[in-house]
């Protein structure tokens, strides 16, 4: 995101800004169609309005979405601001006039008078007064200082636009039936009407008050005498609708904006001339041409058009080239289904793809392509691992959700692909996929057919199956599915919405009462009026609570009243338990989570979260935004997020008018796993937010370039109402100083202050490159820290040196203690120390490489992973390296988190006896802390940097390894994070939760380092042969959970990148290079067995411990060619079941070999012992789990 304009700091009204609670502000965007557009009077800010009940306010020169305004009930038709201070006013469909006082980004009054929608709003030349129509016929006057109301225009029909001519002496207005009246401005009497052929969307009077230029509903402009009213010449200038005109600079040329089939804008002069301009839009064919342009403005170097992405558009007034974008990041969501288990949410939006989130946390988002169109409507199987999808591409698609990839595919018709899709309690599943019925379709595909019903879009089908019911406008229908005949109708008048629930019972809403129909009988027993959301024509039931929840889903359009809010109900008692209010469009889908949680989804492009718990007051527990790609964020009303990492750099917090950065607040807010935590999957607590609302400012800052000042960094601090807290120096984004004010003291209550910093020959600045220095400064308290100040050194020297290559790789396996030893960690570093050493040398050189290898295979006490050995190879690297070497650091191990209230991770170093660090003493000698990794890597000068944690968490190893999901704490991922901005790091961290999962046999060594040694061999290099370390780290990533889905393990890396960034290489890989790093092939994995005596039915020989003996004994501790694992479940594991029966002098045994707990090979055996016996099964199990 591009840095947010000191302009913004509005330093007179601090004091009233910073008594306001910072707000998180994410920049969605628009999700529907922008209506209306208005510029300040400084060319500065932008402010946009979608018909939702958000205003958009923008950074013109960054093109930065700043906040939104939120205050009016109902969607926002209009935005205006005051040609003389930063006021703005909206019109609204609930029937207000706001006024927003953008100095303190808050409401300075409502204007309430209107008793119908206000259409459009504008302000007197001076600022004084606003001016405001409305469908209730009138038009209004107020005084903007005190907002009285000071007379009134009254025209009768509904009005949907206005015009002041120049000099306010006559206002023109246009309404719904199409009159077009002129009058006098001053006094407010009427001087002339007529009536034109359609409805009237805008009007505009020419800059000499002589024309007026009309755009009606009927596609046309028309040109009007401005004082007789005479039409001198009407224009088909679209198909369809004409929305809007805007003037351009030039005074005599016009632009109209509208519908059109082929073309949705147009240049005309005043008398009616088509002009040509060499302006090239993304016309027919776009996503989304056919809704038409809403808006324009005409600024003095720039206007704005709306594309068809909602987003707006910045061209140049001079040659017509875009010179600006600006746009959200998410779209409207159009359906979301939650599987039967809780743990995934499926949500489509308005793009090709479907965005999948583990609700649990255990998984990444991943995205799956459901075809070239849009998806339209999708729901999980009930009771099997599936998904639905119907895309206007003209398929309907199945998908299996442990691979996530289509199993089957249906056409239909592309009209009906966002018809509801409903399930039975037989798995069957009905959709309407042509205008001639609804199909209807099995798992197994052995029962699809179609139920022969016309007209019908909306339908219900009940548990059982047997019936399908419809609405009519008077009845609803009840049809028996095996055979549609003529249906029973219940006679029930204006039913909107209704759904099957309790006791096989429906629910049928008519926008004022809800009726309980027994659908058995046929027979209404209960009903109750609404006494809240009259309206409403939608319907869910919770079955298990016997609850409603009621909503409307219609989007209003232009004026049409429009509640999103929910309401949920008591069904047997009619009372109302609790209404949820917060979103700002149509709620689009209604979903639970058992009985605790409600989700919704909306076109305002936001997932709520509810509690279900009747005894809280606010039942809002979070919002989920879901952004492009996989990019999500979640956050709560307290300011607490969770975001991607890529979400997270285009975040920034809102205090008054003031802009607060991300990294300022992080500390506070910052929570990773919110949502599982939310939702009870995760355990950990949610910290409570550090409350700020006593937060004071930071000192401005400003810089003295070095090349004026001898070599230094002149600093001048200037105490902006906060007073003077620590002083932070980062040469190329390494923190250099810690609190500069430590070195050199200041006079803390002087109203500026100076000091400097000596960066001539400073060994963290690059040869032969630009240099960054930066300082943030932060207030006295120390909770609020300011934006990055930043001065750039230009390159030393003609050309860069070659760098070195500094690398410390640390893999411990055996612990001075028995309790944590693992398998693998020793052997992970070395062979990562062996692919860096062929990379590297092709890249830069042998001579250039230095590489300390730390291992518990290294008996030389000089080279065994101790903290003394770490912390000396570090402080090696920080007095030899420079800025311009590489920094790469890998720790193999494991991990734990230590501390209290917010715990730090710890990496245990081999003389580690348990996991345990509640001694101090301890603590010190046998781990190092994220903190102190910190501290050493700062004082390294290289300033590319990286590092790899492949960390296993100490704890007790599970019996199941299915069921353990393993992702990293939220302490481990904020310490990352943490080390990330202070040092300027790459980091990639894996976690397992147990070292069962860290390290299984199949792979031959931890899952991270696989990957990344996978990727190394082609898939993750930069033009075939470059190790590029973000393209690697990215394939990682990638790569973890799929194979640790298939160990049973689920591994979910964490990447941290520092926001300002540029990828690097490591190394560089030739076929030939490529080829000498060696990966062994997956193993078969094997879990335990289970053998019976055939007539005893139980083990009588022992045969089971003695199969699961021979087993180990070839697994060979991690050297065998098979793994075995001690779990009775595992994913892709093989196991071993079978009986046995003595007969005389032999053992015979049928054995039927699983994977995945299904059958994959059947045999029998025959030998004289059981010993004998044992070593028979398990050969040929081996010889078949080993063939390819």
């Amino acid at each position: 995101m591009k840095a947010i304009s000191s302009f913004f700091v509005f330093l007179f009204v601090v004091q009233s800004i910073f008594a306001q609670k910072p707000k998180l502000i994410i920049p969605t965007g628009h999700t529907y169609p922008v209506v209306s557009i208005t510029i300040d009077m400084d060319n500065k800010y932008l402010a946009t309005a979608d018909q939702s009940s958000e205003i958009k306010v923008w950074d013109i020169e960054s093109s930065t979405e700043l906040y939104p305004l939120i205050g009016h009930a109902d969607g926002v038709n209009d935005v205006s601001f005051s040609p003389r201070n930063r006021l703005l006013a909206s019109a609204g469909i609930d029937k207000k006039v706001i006024l927003w006082d953008l100095q303190r980004v808050a409401k300075q009054s409502e204007l309430v008078g209107h008793t119908d929608a206000v259409s459009r709003v504008v302000f007197s030349a001076d600022g004084s007064f606003v001016i405001s129509s409305s469908f209730d016929g009138k038009i209004l006057i107020w005084n903007t200082a005190s907002g009285a109301l000071l007379r009134e225009i009254v025209v009768g029909s509904p009005i949907h636009s206005f015009s002041i001519s120049e000099g306010e002496q006559f206002l023109a207005c246009g309404t719904r039936t199409g009159e077009l009246a002129l009058f006098n401005f001053q006094s407010g009497a009427k001087i002339k009407s007529v009536v034109l052929t359609a409805a009237i969307n805008d009007v505009r009077f020419s800059k000499d008050g002589k024309q007026l230029v009309v755009a009606d509903n009927a596609g046309k402009i028309i040109l009007v005498d401005g004082s007789t009213l005479a039409v001198s010449k009407s224009i088909q200038a679209f198909a369809i609708r004409a929305y809007k005109i805007e003037f351009t600079n030039n005074p005599t040329i016009f632009m109209a904006v509208g519908r059109d089939p082929k073309k949705n804008y147009a240049f005309y002069s005043l008398n009616g001339e088509p002009v040509q301009t060499d302006l090239k839009l993304d016309e027919e064919g776009v996503a989304g041409f056919e809704t038409g342009i809403n808006a324009v403005l005409f600024s003095k170097s720039k206007y704005f058009l709306p594309n068809y992405s909602s987003c707006i558009r910045a061209y140049s007034v001079d040659d017509n080239k875009l010179s600006g974008n600006f746009c959200g990041k998410a779209k409207q969501i159009v359906s979301c289904s939650i599987d039967e288990s809780g743990r995934f949410l499926a949500i489509a939006s308005t793009r090709p793809e479907v965005l999948i989130l583990d609700l649990t946390g255990a998984t990444d988002a991943r995205l799956i392509k459901a075809g070239k169109g849009t998806v339209q409507s999708l729901s999980f199987y009930p009771n099997q691992k599936k998904l639905v999808t119907a895309s206007d591409d003209g398929n309907l698609r199945i998908w299996d959700t442990e691979s996530w990839a289509p199993s089957a595919t249906y056409p239909i018709d592309r009209m009906y692909s966002g018809s509801p899709i409903n399930f039975d309690s037989l798995g069957m599943f009905y959709k309407k996929s042509t205008e001639s019925g609804i199909d209807f379709y099995s798992p197994d595909k052995s029962k699809d057919g179609r139920i022969k019903l016309k007209n019908v879009f909306d339908y219900k089908i009940s548990p059982d199956g047997k019936q399908l019911v419809t609405k009519s406008p008077n009845a609803l229908n009840f049809y028996e599915t095996a055979k549609v005949g003529k249906p029973t109708k219940i006679t029930l008048t204006g039913v909107n919405g209704y759904a099957f629930g309790y006791n096989n019972n429906l629910y049928a809403i008519d926008g004022e009462r809800i009726h309980i129909i027994n659908s058995i009988s046929k027979k209404e027993v209960n009903s109750f009026s609404l006494t809240t959301g009259v309206g409403s024509n939608n319907i869910e039931v919770l079955p298990q609570k016997n609850w409603i929840v009621t909503w409307n889903t219609s989007s209003g359009k232009f004026g049409a009243s429009q509640d999103y809010s929910l309401n949920l109900w008591n069904a047997k008692s009619g009372k109302l338990i609790s209404s949820f209010a917060g979103h700002g469009g149509a709620i689009t889908s209604v979903e639970f989570i058992k009985d605790k949680f409600m989700l919704t989804s909306s076109l305002d492009g936001t997932i709520k979260v509810w509690s279900l718990d009747e005894n809280i007051q606010s039942p809002l527990k979070a919002t989920v935004i879901p952004l492009d790609e996989t990019n999500w964020v979640v956050s709560t009303d307290i300011g607490l997020f969770d975001a991607t990492s890529n979400a997270m750099n285009g975040l920034h917090y809102l205090k008054g008018s003031e802009f607060v950065n991300i990294d300022q607040l992080k500390q506070s807010y910052y929570e990773p796993s919110l949502l599982p935590k939310i939702l009870g999957y995760n355990q950990e607590p949610i910290r409570t937010a550090t409350e700020l609302n006593e937060l004071s400012l930071y000192p401005e800052i400003s810089l003295l370039h070095p090349s004026l000042n001898n070599g230094k960094l002149g600093i001048t601090l200037t105490d902006q109402g906060g007073g003077y807290g620590q002083v932070t120096i980062l040469i190329n984004d390494k923190e250099t100083v810690n609190d500069l004010t430590q070195v050199t003291p200041i006079e803390k209550y002087s109203p500026e202050v100076s000091l400097s910093y000596s960066v001539a020959g400073h060994p963290n600045l690059k040869e032969g490159d630009l240099n960054k220095i930066s300082v943030k400064a932060y207030n006295k308290s120390g909770n609020l820290v300011s934006r990055p100040k930043n001065v750039y050194l230009l390159p030393q020297g003609n050309k860069k040196t070659t760098p070195k290559l500094y690398a410390l790789l640390v893999g411990i396996s055996d612990y001075a203690g028995n309790q944590l030893d693992l398998k693998f960690a020793a052997k992970d570093a070395k062979d990562m120390a062996d692919a860096l050493e062929i990379s590297g040398t092709q890249y830069i050189g042998k001579d250039n490489l230095e590489i300390k290898l730390l291992t518990t295979d290294n008996k030389d006490p000089r080279f065994r992973p101790t903290k003394p050995n770490i912390v000396r190879m570090l402080e090696l690297f920080a007095k030899t390296s420079t800025a311009n070497d590489i920094l790469f650091v890998y720790l193999s191990g494991h991990g734990v988190n230590y501390g209290d209230p917010d715990p730090d991770f710890f990496y245990l170093t081999a003389d580690a006896q348990d996991g345990s660090l509640a001694d101090e003493t301890i603590r010190k000698s046998v781990a190092i802390s994220s903190t102190e990794f910190t501290q050493m890597i700062k004082k390294i000068p290289a300033v590319k940097q990286v590092m790899i944690i492949d960390a296993c968490h100490s704890g007790q190893l599970l019996g199941n390894i299915a069921k353990s999901q393993n992702t990293m704490s939220s302490s481990q991922t904020r310490a990352i994070e943490t080390m990330k901005d202070k040092t300027g790091l790459y980091v990639l961290a894996g976690s397992a939760a147990n070292a069962v999962s860290y390290e299984t046999n199949m792979y031959g060594q931890g899952v991270l380092t696989y990957s990344l040694l996978y990727g190394m061999k082609g898939p993750a290099l930069r033009e075939n042969e470059f190790v590029d370390i973000m393209k690697l780290f990215l394939f990682a990533v990638d790569k973890v959970p799929q194979l640790a889905n298939s160990i049973g393990g689920i591994q979910k890396p964490e990447m941290r990148i520092p926001s300002e960034a540029v990828s690097f290489d490591i190394g560089k890989l030739t076929e030939t290079e490529r080829s000498k790093i060696t990966l062994v092939e997956p193993k078969p994995v094997f879990i335990r067995s289970d053998f019976q005596e055939e007539s005893e039915l139980y083990d009588v020989l022992d045969i089971t411990a003695e199969v699961d003996g021979h087993l180990k004994l070839k697994a060979g501790g991690g050297s065998g060619a098979i793994d075995f694992v001690d779990a009775r479940k595992f994913f892709g594991g093989f196991s071993l079941r079978g009986r046995y029966s003595k007969k005389e002098t032999s053992l015979t045994a049928k054995i039927k070999l699983f994977k995945d707990d299904k059958p994959f090979y059947e045999y029998e055996v025959t030998a004289e012992t059981p010993n004998a016996l044992t070593e028979k099964i398990v050969n040929e199990a081996l010889q078949k789990s080993l063939a390819k």
